[in-house]
């Protein structure tokens, strides 16, 4: 987990791995007390200085008109679990703080052995100069072994995010994965999903990211599985949201879904 930093204006938390960087940001100022300041929304959220990383990357996205993410997944079957749990640990502990342009990670592995991945760098500059550091390249030496097979890679410069983007309260996580096939992008209409989100308050976050041959990754995140059941289950049994949710799926292709009953989120 990130370090939790929390705001002076009425107990809003954000925190350097979660969702705060998809936040509309107004400004970012400076305080007498040498107190960094950023305003979200027309919020004051006050950090100290330990989160200089973080006044960096959100004055980059002022300067390029709002703070933008870019998501590396990557996926592949593995029967040691613990063995990458530990790995992805010992990287946040060792490199975590160092690595250009990091702000979190989401990760799990499925009932059936699948170990998928989200990587949220600012922007595609930084995750290439992450990648291109040689500590990278031996702690991947060091992990690539504890797949049974090829891993596969997916990177998505174009993302969209839902209430904030990701949280590091969820209990459960579900990746959906495929093909978009209609016009435009595979973002839902905002009146859809201000209207899904409304029937589902056990989602709590989420993202999605699909690159120019309409490959996309959606990531959505959860306060729990038995919550996220019963509201499946409710939508269901509601017509209109039933036909919101058809609209959507009605252009997508080959999806898969990959449940992180026990997501790590870092």
């Amino acid at each position: 987990m990130g370090e939790e930093v929390r705001a002076r204006d009425g107990g809003h938390t954000w925190n350097p791995h979660g969702n705060w960087y998809s936040a509309q940001v107004d400004s970012v100022v400076v305080l007498d007390d040498g107190t960094w300041a950023v305003r979200t929304d027309g919020a004051l959220a006050v950090w100290d200085g330990t989160c200089g990383r973080m006044l960096e990357l959100l004055s980059r996205g002022l300067e390029e008109g709002g703070p933008k993410v870019f998501i590396q997944v990557l996926q592949g079957s593995t029967s040691d679990a613990e063995g990458l749990r530990a790995r992805l640990d010992g990287w946040v502990e060792e490199h975590g703080s160092s690595a250009v342009g990091w702000l979190g990670t989401t990760a799990g592995v499925t009932a059936d052995g699948v170990f998928v991945a989200a990587v949220r760098f600012a922007d595609e500059a930084a995750a290439r100069q992450n990648s291109d550091r040689p500590e990278q390249g031996e702690w991947w030496a060091g992990t690539e072994p504890l797949f049974d097979g090829p891993v596969t890679f997916h990177d998505y410069r174009n993302c969209d995010l839902l209430l904030g983007g990701g949280s590091d309260a969820a209990g459960f996580v579900q990746v959906i994965q495929g093909t978009y096939t209609g016009d435009g992008t595979p973002a839902m209409p905002a009146d859809d999903a201000a209207a899904l989100s409304a029937a589902r308050p056990e989602v709590i976050g989420g993202s999605i990211g699909w690159d120019d041959n309409g490959h996309f990754t959606q990531i959505v995140y959860f306060t729990s599985e038995e919550e996220a059941r019963r509201g499946e289950q409710a939508m269901g049994e509601d017509p209109e949201a039933r036909a919101r949710l058809e609209r959507f799926m009605a252009d997508l292709a080959d999806v898969e879904y990959f449940d992180l009953s026990e997501p790590w989120l870092a």
